[in-house]
């Protein structure tokens, strides 16, 4: 089995908030609801009650402790498997395009978890 630790590019932190993600499928854009287990600057790991096949598209929303607006990106399925830990699927997601501004906002509010050791 691969070890996702040795492809990753950027230091993850160690998260628990709602995300919430819309599937671009070119159907419906229903919002589901996901939690953040771990983030970097270029992505997500969360778990979902709904699987997502890898590769496929997604529009996430996520608010950030202390922003008045989410932080939007568009991301890709990297990978998707069953959780060993509760009910559902954890699925990492690598993000592909997001506005400057929300970048910079995603590249300090993990920095301050590294450093601190603490969610804000």
């Amino acid at each position: 089995m691969a070890d996702f630790n040795e492809k990753r590019k950027n230091p993850r932190a160690n998260v628990a908030f709602r995300i919430n993600y819309k599937e671009l499928n070119g159907k419906s854009y229903i919002a589901k609801g996901a939690l953040a287990q771990n983030l970097s600057v270029g992505g997500v790991k969360f778990v979902s009650e709904d699987f997502v096949s890898p590769g496929r598209h997604l529009f996430l929303e996520m608010r950030l402790p202390l922003l008045a607006e989410p932080v939007s990106m568009l991301s890709r399925v990297a990978w998707i498997r069953k959780s060993s830990v509760r009910e559902g699927y954890e699925a990492g997601n690598q993000f592909l395009a997001m506005m400057n501004q929300d970048s910079k906002f995603l590249s300090e509010f993990i920095n301050k978890i590294l450093t601190t050791g603490k969610l804000i």
